[in-house]
């Protein structure tokens, strides 16, 4: 995961400088495990985003607009109840890790501040957002077990190094977490309400920041208890001089770097010499990922340039000076985001140092923080995949509907075939009437001459035909057979005409909302084409349960959200231009806000937006550039995008009408022109 302890200092640092002091006006909820905190600092409004998907959680400011879903969740209604106008005190790192720790001045009820700790650790699997507040130090903390008088053993995130007092001293109760673990799921460490905080455990890896200065001495303040049961963690605050120290638990913690790493480094080196030195520094010391611990080994392998060298081939001195180089950047807050990708565009990686390990294979670019380089490469590695999951339901509900259509048309299809032989019924029919003063009833066939199907002038060149009757039945009531099969031929070939055009329209309205799901980009976008399927009858509005009915009542009902607004672009003369993203905001947009003297485009006969050139009350005509501008957006925003070439009709608006019944995004429109353009999402006046 490239998001690692030394980004998340980079983070923090850039989080200090920007949002302490601030104040939290707004809290959002976009994500089931996604917060985003909207904050005033510095005359500025800054998005605090707090992730906490097991996937990639991280921590950065986001410049991506937010939303909340229709129904919210319990965590997020008790952020809101004692975060909202809180202040930023302090952004702190705790150790070397993922582990943030927002201090916030809050107020009770009653007015009186109130210290909070919102801690975001983004630790993969174990990643969680956790709300606090401090514990009075004459707290005492009694086990569980103990305070309903069983004898069973004390459990070990209980037991604290000093002893309750020891423990109570800087201690946090648990207000409310993101992610809560009882006992059946951990047994070492528990995140429920009412709880003591427990810091994650860090294993048995050192921390390289604390043993880096060779002055440095074992602090012996108490702090923040760990999930081990062994003590305390260090507790850093990134971009601070002052460090929140916390009894330590490694013997080499304030020994030095330049004393133990290279008696470290000869001991494994004489143990396993083929352990490359990349997984040897991963083992070892915290907060590293593999590609900073082979960029270490890259450049400590000199002309070698080989990220596995191993411990035994390796230069000790040359290792612990780029050891310490990084650890030198890392403490004087020397941060260079850059990102890597491949000739392609393809994002491989990002860091907070240069990486020279990938030579000419790739290609870096720098950005001026860490959180404008982490909201660049997540928003385009996840974003789609996470609104890909969300709209799951709707993606099944179209391709299931699709499939029905298609194969609704081809039994339609078979069974039109079918009709195309009825005259051959009412021919059977007129020739048996015509005839039937020589038939009797109890023959099996009728061999009579089929005057429709005259070859010469004479009556000796008709040919004859044999009529295949029921035997039982007469002749009159044989005729009166073949004539009602005709007429439920006829009657069924214009039904299934009708059925098979309605169907075909249904396809045309599928393909057009599967074009706009391909550009949904939020939760609102798609919760109005789930709306625009239930009104339209393909996805159920409710699936009732066992008690049927009964749920309905019981459930309340959800928030609607508002219509969200067209992609809003501006041409080159200024004109502004604007582009619908489902079919309901495409109605929107044509009925609703367009006037009639404004340009309406879409692209001829295939799914894609409603698009929308503005004329009215401007003073102005549109040149043929600004129409070509909106043409091409047009295009853009249609199935035919990745085409050449695309036809686009245009048309003032009040020429655009929409037939009573009719679904969602269809319209029908007159005196029209066309203009065949290039697609093209972008124009020289873009938004």
């Amino acid at each position: 995961m490239p998001y690692d302890a030394g980004v998340a200092s980079a983070v923090c640092f850039e989080l200090n400088n920007n949002i302490s002091g601030g104040r939290i006006e707004k809290i959002f909820q976009p994500a089931k495990e996604q917060i985003i905190l909207q904050i005033y600092s510095k005359g500025e409004r800054h998005n605090l985003c707090i992730d906490a998907d097991a996937n990639s959680p991280k921590v950065y400011i986001t410049s991506q607009t937010a939303e909340n879903p229709p129904s919210m969740s319990m965590f997020y209604s008790i952020l809101r109840k004692y975060l909202m106008n809180g202040k930023i005190n302090s952004v702190s790192l705790v150790g070397f890790d993922r582990i943030f720790e927002f201090k916030i001045d809050a107020f009770d009820e009653m007015g009186f501040q109130m210290p909070l700790y919102l801690y975001a650790e983004c630790i993969r699997k174990q990643s969680n957002i956790i709300l606090c507040r401090e514990l009075p130090p004459s707290t005492s903390l009694t086990p569980p077990s103990q305070a309903n008088g069983a004898n069973n053993q004390p459990n070990a995130s209980f037991v604290y190094e000093g002893g309750a007092a020891a423990a109570a001293e800087g201690a946090k109760k648990i207000i409310a977490a993101l992610k809560t673990v009882d006992f059946s799921m951990s047994e070492s460490r528990q995140i429920l309400n009412g709880l003591v905080y427990i810091l994650p455990s860090s294993g048995d890896k050192i921390n390289p920041l604390e043993i880096y200065n060779p002055q440095q001495k074992p602090p012996s303040q108490k702090g923040v208890p760990s999930a081990d049961g062994g003590g305390c963690i260090p507790h850093i605050i990134s971009g601070s001089s002052t460090p929140v120290a916390h009894t330590s638990r490694h013997p080499l913690h304030g020994r030095g770097l330049d004393e133990n790493f290279l008696v470290d480094l000869e001991n494994a080196a004489s143990e396993s010499p083929d352990i490359p030195v990349c997984d040897w520094l991963l083992s070892k010391y915290q907060g590293l990922s593999p590609l900073i611990t082979r960029e270490i080994a890259f450049k400590a392998s000199k002309s070698l340039k080989d990220t596995a060298i191993s411990t035994g081939d390796v230069d000790k001195q040359t290792l612990k000076f780029y050891f310490n180089e990084l650890i030198e950047k890392i403490k004087s807050n020397n941060f260079t985001p850059v990102m890597l990708s491949d000739e392609n565009g393809g994002l491989i990686d990002f860091s907070y140092t240069d990486i020279r390990q990938y030579g000419s294979k790739i290609i870096s670019k720098n950005f001026d923080s860490m959180s404008e380089l982490v909201d660049f490469y997540f928003y385009k590695k996840e974003y789609d995949n996470r609104i890909r999951q969300k709209s799951q339901d709707i993606l099944k509900v179209l391709t299931n509907s699709s499939s029905r259509l298609n194969k609704k048309i081809k039994l339609l299809e078979k069974e039109l075939q079918e009709c195309k032989s009825k005259e051959k019924f009412r021919i059977y029919g007129d020739l048996i009437t015509s005839n039937i003063y020589r038939l009797e009833k109890g023959l099996e066939k009728y061999s009579l001459e089929n005057y429709y199907d005259t070859v010469g002038d004479g009556v000796l060149d008709v040919p004859v035909i044999d009529i295949a009757v029921e035997k039982n039945l007469t002749p009159a009531q044989n005729a009166q057979k073949f004539y009602k099969k005709y007429n439920k031929l006829k009657s069924a070939e214009y039904h299934l005409s009708n059925q098979i055009e309605l169907a075909q329209n249904d396809i045309v309205y599928v393909d057009s909302v599967f074009d706009s799901l391909t550009r949904a980009l939020s939760e609102r976008e798609l919760s109005e084409i789930r709306d625009e399927l239930k009104e339209s009858g393909i996805m159920k509005s409710v699936k009732p349960g066992k008690t049927g009915k009964a749920n309905l009542k019981s459930k309340k009902p959800q928030k609607q959200l508002s219509v969200s607004k067209p992609n809003e672009y501006k041409s080159t003369n200024g004109f502004k231009i604007l582009c619908g993203k489902n079919n309901k905001q495409n109605d929107e947009l044509t009925f609703r806000i367009a006037s009639k003297n404004d340009l309406w485009f879409h692209a001829q006969k295939i799914p894609g937006s409603h698009v929308i050139l503005v004329c009215e009350n401007t003073g102005k005509t549109p040149s043929d550039i600004d129409i070509e501008e909106a043409a091409k957006i047009a295009a853009a925003y249609s199935k035919g995008k990745n085409m050449p070439l695309v036809p686009v009709d245009y048309a003032y608006a009040r020429y655009v009408k929409k037939p009573g019944g009719a679904k969602p995004g269809f319209v029908t429109y007159m005196n029209f022109k066309t203009a065949i353009v290039k697609p093209s999402g972008e124009i020289s006046g873009d938004k």
